[in-house]
């Protein structure tokens, strides 16, 4: 708020400055990047606001420039995701696509305009990704097709924009975003053929990752890319269950928590460094409990204890946020499975407490994505005839 607000000064005193809005243009980037859980879901918006009235600003004063519009892509786009993840009611699903559209529609409008340019195509292949990533989580038809869509034409013009530069680490970065995303919507689609490429756009990630992060260690951008790409790979091993998959998706995971942990080491209020100790903790007690070997109870128990205890703390101080509420619902019904798998605990009451959170939040019409729509239903169906429903 305070590095936007300098801004603003700073354009008052010569809103045609390029260097400015150049620089402008690269915190929004920053901004965007991060997209949600900067601080409350409040004040994200606030922030969100701020960003689109200032890009607005600026371009009412430079409408032909394409910086200046293309300030109002990212700014919609970093709007769009706040909207997304606060998920307070219905409004929000709705509010996230017409602001992910709008972005997409300006990058699109300023690409068509610039082609030569190298922002303008980086700015579309970006707004691509967030439409296409959030219209992937939701069943509504025609959503699966046009997402594919959207994946495909950003990795083209990403991976365009990386062969004319090789050594350019944001573009090797940008391929790497786009590919996680592509793989978690082929994942989530399951067609003939989805796993297979799922699968090589993960180990490509990988392959990416390592290497920023080999050229820049002490990068925390560099750590977590690397962390993702390590969960994912380590997901959908273990989802795989071929022979040795199950090692290797241990292997993957136990280096995921590793640099989980140590990012959180340094950031211990970043609510993005919580939640993705979060999901490595999950991954790992899932993996542990469904392997069942000697001690793998106690330390899956060990697993799921901790991101319980970090999942009610996040709730408690964005009691607002359905992401929030979903992290939780989703670490309950697995300690109701681990309890099931292992005839340890009181799975049903772990699963009482998981569909009392996904269908409150159904009741307040907060928006459920579809892998969550989908746990309501499983859970209710494991709840059936103990008057739960």
């Amino acid at each position: 708020a305070l590095a936007l607000a300098s801004f603003e000064e700073v354009l008052l005193i010569d809103d045609e400055w390029p260097a400015a809005i150049a620089a402008l243009h690269d915190l929004f980037d920053d901004l965007r990047k991060q997209g949600h859980w900067r601080g409350t879901p409040t004040r994200d918006m606030a922030e969100a606001d701020h960003m689109l009235s200032i890009a607005e600003k600026v371009t009412a004063k430079l409408p032909e420039g394409h910086l200046a519009k293309s300030l109002i892509s990212t700014a919609l786009t970093y709007q769009g995701r706040v909207f997304d993840t606060r998920s307070m009611d219905s409004r929000d699903a709705e509010d996230a696509f017409n602001s992910l559209t709008r972005s997409y529609n300006v990058s699109q409008s300023v690409f068509a305009a610039n082609s030569k340019l190298p922002r303008p195509a980086r700015d579309l292949s970006i707004s691509l990704i967030y439409l296409a990533d959030f219209l992937g989580q939701r069943d509504q038809p025609n959503n699966s097709e046009k997402a594919n869509a959207y994946f495909q034409h950003s990795l083209e013009i990403l991976e365009k924009l990386l062969s004319a530069n090789p050594d350019d680490a944001q573009a090797a970065r940008d391929v790497y975003v786009c590919l996680v995303k592509f793989g978690n919507f082929l994942v989530s689609r399951d067609q003939p053929g989805d796993a297979e490429n799922a699968l090589d756009y993960y180990q490509r990630s990988l392959k990416i990752t390592e290497k920023l992060h080999a050229k820049n260690p002490d990068s925390a951008e560099a750590v977590r890319d690397l962390s993702v790409s390590l969960e994912r790979l380590g997901s959908f091993l273990a989802h795989r269950g071929q022979p040795g998959d199950i090692e290797m998706a241990l292997g993957y995971h136990q280096r995921d928590l590793e640099i989980s942990e140590k990012i959180l080491t340094t950031k211990q209020d970043s609510t993005e460094a919580l939640r993705d100790v979060v999901v490595s903790l999950q991954n790992l007690g899932i993996l542990l409990s469904e392997r069942n070997q000697s001690g793998d109870y106690d330390k899956a128990t060990q697993y799921f204890d901790r991101g319980l205890q970090i999942t009610e703390s996040l709730l408690k101080n964005n009691p607002d946020s359905g992401l929030a509420a979903s992290d939780l619902a989703a670490i309950c019904e697995q300690y109701g499975n681990h309890a099931e798998r292992t005839g340890k605990g009181d799975a049903q009451a772990w699963w009482r407490r998981a569909f009392e959170i996904l269908n409150g939040m159904k009741q307040k019409d907060m928006p459920l994505k579809s892998k969550h729509q989908e746990s309501l239903e499983t859970l209710r169906g494991k709840l059936k005839g103990t008057g739960t429903q």
